[in-house]
C-alpha cells in the first residue's frame, strides 16, 4: 500500500502476518539485516543476540559465537503475546536496545544490560516508537515514534530514559534513525 503526501514523497506502508496470529505494520521493509546495520553481534563480536519463541513466549537471548552459555535477556512467560522487534547492540557492547509490545498494540522502547539485568522501559509512552539507533558513544538511542496516524517524528533520549527531545515535529513519516560513526 502507498500513500503520496502533499510533499510528494511516497511513503510505503507493509503489513506481515506474525506467528501469533496478529498483523504488524511498518513502512518499509527491516533491511538493517542486509545492510549490516543490525549488528547482530556485539562489540568484541563473541555473542549473538538474537529472538526466539522456545519457552512459548518471544525472548530476546544472547549465546556464545560457539553455541554456548545462551541466556534470555527479557525473561517474559510462556503463553504471554509480547511483539519484539529492532533489537540492536550498544556500540560498547554492554547494553541491547529493543522495542517491546506493552499491550494493546503500544510498542515502547526497552534497554537492558547485555547480562540480562537493568530492564529498563525508556519511553513508557502511550505513543508507539519504532525503529532505534545507539549514539556512537552509547549514551543516546535515536528512534520514531508514532505521533498521528500517518505521521511519526525523530526523538533521541538517553538511555536511562531521560532527555527526551522530538528532532523533527514533520508531520512526515520519518523513520530509520542512523547516527554517523
Amino acid at each position: 500500500m502507498s500513500d503520496t503526501s502533499s510533499m510528494g514523497r511516497t511513503v510505503t506502508v507493509m503489513k506481515t502476518y506474525t506467528s501469533w496470529g496478529g498483523w504488524h505494520s511498518c513502512d518499509q521493509p527491516d533491511e538493517r539485516s542486509r545492510s549490516g546495520r543490525h549488528d547482530l553481534l556485539g562489540s568484541r563480536r563473541t555473542r549473538i543476540l538474537f529472538r526466539s519463541h522456545r519457552n512459548g513466549a518471544g525472548n530476546l537471548y544472547v549465546m556464545n559465537a560457539d553455541g554456548s552459555g545462551v541466556a534470555n535477556l527479557t525473561n517474559i512467560p510462556g503463553g504471554t503475546r509480547k511483539q519484539l522487534q529492532s533489537e540492536v547492540w550498544s556500540p560498547d557492547g554492554n547494553r541491547i536496545a529493543f522495542i517491546m509490545e506493552m499491550g494493546e498494540g503500544n510498542l515502547d522502547l526497552f534497554v537492558v544490560d547485555a547480562d540480562g539485568t537493568g530492564l529498563t522501559n525508556v519511553t513508557n509512552s502511550p505513543e508507539s516508537e519504532y525503529r532505534t539507533s545507539w549514539s556512537p558513544d552509547s549514551q543516546y538511542l535515536a528512534f520514531s515514534r508514532w505521533v498521528a496516524q500517518y505521521s511519526s517524528d525523530l526523538f533521541i533520549v538517553k538511555a536511562d530514559g531521560s532527555g527526551l527531545k522530538n528532532l523533527t515535529q514533520s508531520g512526515e513519516v520519518v523513520c530509520e534513525p542512523a547516527w554517523s560513526p
